[in-house]
């Protein structure tokens, strides 16, 4: 598996979830996580402009590629490749968050691991399979950042809305999360 990525050692994707977060947020994420259904996956600011890279550059970043190989699913390249190289049945997790700092490099990290859903995975966003933490502030305590991110029955997640452009979802969903 990626070697970034702190996996679950469940197997099943209707109780696991993959948080993709801020390289910063990775060490107490790690931490503190449920080790049977919780996997973190850490991306940092290097990861590229999804809109504004050619696919060649988007397919040869680390980043990209572990987002690919951790989910299992594959990527839509044209309209006709879904169950080609797209398989939905094969998704790990059956929660993807994405969980940033607030700021401009955590909203720019989120809104393009967004934009690569919206473009590349579409299904997940349709399906009900992609969420968002709201921005976190920098300086949390492990308790606090547990019941914000972590814990289950206390955080509050943004779903991601199917159906729009990549602007559309972006400004959606910093409407719904208006930190920056």
């Amino acid at each position: 598996m990626w070697p970034y990525l702190a996996d679950c050692a469940g197997t099943d994707p209707s109780v696991s979830e993959i948080f993709i977060v801020q390289d910063r947020l990775a060490p107490p994420a790690k931490r503190l996580r449920d080790r049977v259904t919780q996997a973190i996956l850490p991306i940092d600011a290097t990861i590229p402009s999804i809109e504004s890279s050619d696919l060649g550059d988007l397919l040869g970043n680390y980043q990209i590629q572990g987002i690919i190989a951790a989910l299992g699913v594959g990527i839509i390249l044209f309209e006709d490749s879904v169950g080609k190289v797209f398989d939905i049945s094969r998704l790990r997790y059956g929660k993807i968050i994405v969980g940033v700092e607030r700021g401009e490099q955590g909203r720019r990290i989120r809104d393009e691991v967004l934009a690569f859903f919206r473009r590349f995975n579409e299904p997940l966003i349709a399906g009900g399979f992609v969420y968002a933490v709201p921005g976190l502030p920098g300086e949390l305590s492990d308790d606090e950042f547990e019941a914000k991110v972590m814990r289950p029955a206390a955080r509050r997640l943004i779903q991601i809305p199917a159906g729009l452009s990549i602007a559309e979802l972006i400004a959606s969903v910093n409407e719904a999360d208006p930190w920056s």
